[in-house]
């Protein structure tokens, strides 16, 4: 082999390497695509109970700032129903059935039966639903205003005041997973039928501009009866 044979074959085996372990480079693994900030789990909500004995204002409100029902209808014995708008358009409607030996509570929703409310003799327990579906379970508390809606077993609502606390109103999370205005529809009249059972007391003038009730002044003792 001469010395040009010998250089050339030299330069193809240092290019074939060079090939080789250039193609053999490890590669960087690819960017993994970011994950979006998380969301919290619950929306949440604030309810005023007695807006729907009184009508005018708003009875739920989406916290911070998103949609309001208004009570266009308030609830009266002589007419037992309660109409909810939001904006201009009726959204939902509460109703008392008149049924022999029983009360019957009536949820719609945008014009669609959507649940029953068949409260518990005396308002101690909590009322049964009745729907469509057949797997929604109420828990809780009438007379303390905590409530829980259950699907099959799993939480999807629960409310209390101690939830967005505010005067005379009632705190209400519901799974961001769920549409939210039928769930708080069957929420509002759990809390209309929590106020006819069981009045909330009127707030006074403290705890109306948002304050805390001043405490209560103590009796004084009265003064010994003097002995003969």
């Amino acid at each position: 082999m001469d010395a040009d044979s010998f250089l050339l074959l030299g330069a193809i085996v240092l290019v074939a390497t060079m090939a080789v372990g250039f193609l053999g480079w490890p590669k960087p693994p690819p960017e993994k695509p970011k994950r979006p900030e998380p969301a919290s789990r619950w929306a949440v909500f604030r309810l005023h109970p007695k807006i729907l004995l009184e009508g005018g204002g708003t009875a739920a409100e989406r916290l911070p700032d998103g949609p309001r029902l208004s009570a266009v209808v308030p609830y009266r014995t002589a007419r037992p129903r309660v109409a909810l708008v939001e904006g201009k358009s009726s959204r939902i409607l509460i109703r008392r059935l008149w049924r022999p030996g029983r009360r019957v509570f009536r949820v719609e929703f945008d014009r669609r039966r959507l649940a029953e409310l068949r409260p518990a003799k005396g308002g101690k327990a909590m009322p049964a639903i009745v729907t469509p579906g057949g797997n929604l379970s109420l828990h809780g508390s009438l007379r303390e205003r905590e409530f829980e809606l259950r699907r099959a077993g799993k939480l999807i609502a629960s409310s209390s005041p101690g939830i967005a606390p505010g005067p005379g109103s009632l705190g209400l999370e519901i799974l961001a997973a769920e549409d939210p205005l039928p769930v708080l529809a069957v929420i509002l009249a759990v809390a209309l039928l929590a106020e006819l059972e069981h009045p909330s007391r009127p707030a006074g003038p403290t705890e109306a501009a948002g304050g805390q009730a001043p405490a209560a002044v103590p009796r004084s003792a009265p003064a010994p009866i003097p002995m003969p």
